[in-house]
């Protein structure tokens, strides 16, 4: 009688073999064809990078903790001032950059109580999806009248987040992202 063969277990991966799950994990999708970080004019990337904001407060974010610093943005727009990125743009290109799931983007635009978080979460899905889906998506928002604070160069306004799709390819980062055809 021969004795039964010990189980093998599995052999635990190889560093080559961690190394791909690895990048795997980190690689960015194309959005419309390009690097989604792209979608932010170079310029203005640059800007953003070198700006005191991206590097101590959005330079390790995810899309969980994004929401922290979200929740403290008080207007939305481009550029204000000398040219210094907002912080509304900065976490537009956390967002490109971190690619989070369109559940979470969803629940952004879903709930009701901060309206600079829903407006992040229309302005991403406006840069990044489909027609069919930004329209499916947006729609719902156009009930929503409150005001949202626009800071650009040398003007302050104030503007219904129902505008904000209008907004994003008229006013507030015009030159700044490249926008898709809808």
């Amino acid at each position: 009688m021969s004795s039964p063969s010990p189980i093998r277990s599995p052999s635990p991966p190889s560093e080559q073999e961690q190394e791909q799950e690895q990048e795997q994990e980190y690689i960015r999708k194309p959005i419309h064809g390009t690097e989604p970080v792209y979608l932010i004019d170079k310029i203005l990337r640059t800007r953003i990078y070198d700006s005191l904001y991206w590097k101590s407060a959005c330079f390790s974010l995810s899309a969980a903790t994004l929401l922290v610093r979200a929740h403290k943005i008080a207007h939305i727009g481009g550029f204000w001032g000398n040219n210094t990125p907002t912080q509304f743009i900065s976490l537009i290109l956390k967002l490109l950059s971190i690619q989070p799931e369109t559940e979470i983007i969803l629940e952004y635009i879903k709930q009701p109580d901060f309206k600079y978080i829903r407006a992040l979460g229309a302005f991403y899905i406006r840069m990044t999806m489909g027609h069919t889906q930004v329209y499916n998506y947006l729609e719902p928002l156009l009930i929503d009248y409150r005001k949202l604070r626009y800071r650009g160069n040398g003007k302050n306004t104030q503007h219904a987040l129902s505008d904000v799709h209008d907004l994003h390819i008229r006013t507030v980062i015009r030159r700044a992202v490249q926008n898709p055809i809808i």
